[in-house]
């Protein structure tokens, strides 16, 4: 990366730095041909989002764009890996069984006390050594040495490959990509190995542009190498460009963010404007303090998913539609039966022998009578029928979600105009960053993350327990500030 025109874009949150690689893009088009351009990135849709952009406004196919991918994407389509050739859900299961342990081969933010740790460890020690250190206070170091010699043995004898794997042997064939410029978004995020893998991958380029914000890098635990995207700054003749409008944040909720990012020891100063004064902050003691308005977006996060919960039972309980991971919590066809069935009682039940779907949710062996109601008849679970009741008085049924309850990790890159934070962390997390200051770093860019994500409204739900964030926040009064 030495002989190279090196750009560093460093993007605040909310700083349109995605529009700003688009709009680059635009230009390089104009000076390259598209198979000549990388647009590479640790998400799809971070890398595919370029792609679509010019395949929709431009003319062209994807065919035309083939280095728009993951750096994962890449080695697979030029080590020419089939789907077959790579490692699958099948396979962890078959190397369970032969271990007598149980793998599934995915990893979280909160992996501690199962067998995938010692897999997750095994890929971290190739992917960032430092930080795998994070995890030897819980590692049995003999077990761990077991776990990885048998499963790189699977491999070989089954000659299937993992990602890693395929990094590793895009590298060691050392055959950069015929392409003449490369822009690499999300890069806090990479990995040791993805890094090494974009040196050999890019290294004839002729400019080479790197966006990302250190401030928020929290793939630490899976292997994210901060320190390699930090040191690209000091080589020589790389040009820093750092866009300091956030069309997000607003002051108070700016200001509280810097004072966190101001904490942490390794990291890029980057001084950015607020989009507008203002911005609320509140403290609550009590998640059930909390009160809900119809109007605005709503997340609802913690640092450890075990935490979710909390959030899950009061929005349950004020009968309000919410997704959770992704997944909506209003079923709709049951919903839509309950109606179905609520009129067919009122007609006497005349048609209900004609409706099948309807007849499916009903209670096994259940005899009904003109008086039964829906949650005396349906065959659903207790807790199902309470939300259903409640929703149904709220008439909140057709509603489509405003709210959604994920961990920190799981909404980087979003944005809600109202921000829920329980600032509630597992004592694993918090003894992490007590003792070792590269955990502290990570998380208080994971705390930083979780502020940033709220456009008017931040309110700060205190910790239960001596294991929390308060103590880089400041401040434990109620209300707002």
């Amino acid at each position: 990366m030495h002989n190279l025109n090196l750009n560093l874009i460093f993007g605040a949150p909310g700083c349109g730095k995605t529009t700003y690689l688009l709009n680059l893009l635009e230009n390089l088009f104009r000076r390259y041909s598209p198979n000549e351009i990388a647009y590479v990135s640790f998400t799809k849709k971070g890398a595919y989002e370029g792609r679509d952009r010019f395949v929709k406004n431009f003319g062209y196919s994807e065919e035309e764009l083939p280095y728009f991918r993951t750096i994962h994407s890449l080695a697979f389509r030029a080590l020419k890996m089939s789907r077959y050739d790579m490692i699958s859900q099948r396979n962890y299961r078959e190397f369970s069984k032969a271990m007598n342990m149980n793998f599934l081969g995915y990893y979280t933010e909160d992996l501690i006390h199962n067998d995938d740790m010692y897999l997750a460890y095994w890929s971290l020690r190739k992917n960032n050594l430092k930080m795998s250190k994070c995890m030897d206070p819980y590692i049995e170091f003999s077990k761990s040495k077991m776990v990885g010699e048998n499963y790189e043995r699977y491999k070989k004898e089954t000659g299937i490959k993992d990602f890693d794997d395929l990094l590793q042997i895009f590298i060691s064939e050392n055959r950069p990509l015929p392409v003449k410029v490369v822009i690499i978004d999300e890069a806090q995020d990479l990995t040791t190995l993805q890094w090494r893998f974009c040196e050999i991958a890019f290294k004839d380029c002729k400019e080479m542009y790197v966006a990302g914000d250190d401030d928020q890098a929290i793939y630490e635990w899976s292997g994210a190498d901060i320190d390699f995207f930090l040191n690209l700054k000091k080589l020589s003749g790389t040009k820093v460009n750092i866009l300091d409008q956030s069309y997000r944040l607003r002051e108070n909720i700016l200001n509280l963010s810097k004072r966190i990012s101001g904490q942490i020891k390794t990291r890029v100063d980057k001084q950015f404007r607020p989009i507008d004064k203002g911005g609320n902050i509140f403290f609550h003691r009590d998640i059930r303090e909390l009160t809900f308005s119809s109007e605005g977006s709503y997340f609802l996060l913690a640092r450890n998913r075990m935490f979710l919960k909390k959030f899950v039972e009061q929005v349950r309980d004020l009968g309000l539609v919410y997704s959770f991971k992704d997944k909506l919590s209003l079923d709709k066809d049951l919903i839509k039966a309950i109606y179905t069935y609520e009129g067919y009682r009122k007609e006497g039940f005349s048609k209900l022998n004609g409706n099948s779907w309807v007849q499916s949710f009903l209670r096994k062996d259940c005899t009904i009578t003109k008086e039964m109601r829906w949650f005396e008849a349906f065959g659903i679970d207790e807790d199902s029928e309470k939300y259903c009741r409640a929703l149904l008085k709220n008439k909140n049924q057709n509603a489509e979600s405003s709210i959604r309850i994920d961990t920190i990790h799981g909404v980087k890159g979003g944005e809600a105009d109202n921000v829920v934070l329980f600032l509630n962390v597992t004592r694993r997390v918090y003894e992490n960053f007590e003792l070792n200051q590269d955990s502290l770093d990570s998380e208080l860019r994971c705390l930083y993350v979780a502020i940033t994500r709220a456009k008017k409204n931040l309110h700060l739900i205190l910790s239960d327990s001596k294991f929390g964030y308060e103590k880089f926040i400041g401040g434990k009064e109620n209300g707002s500030r």
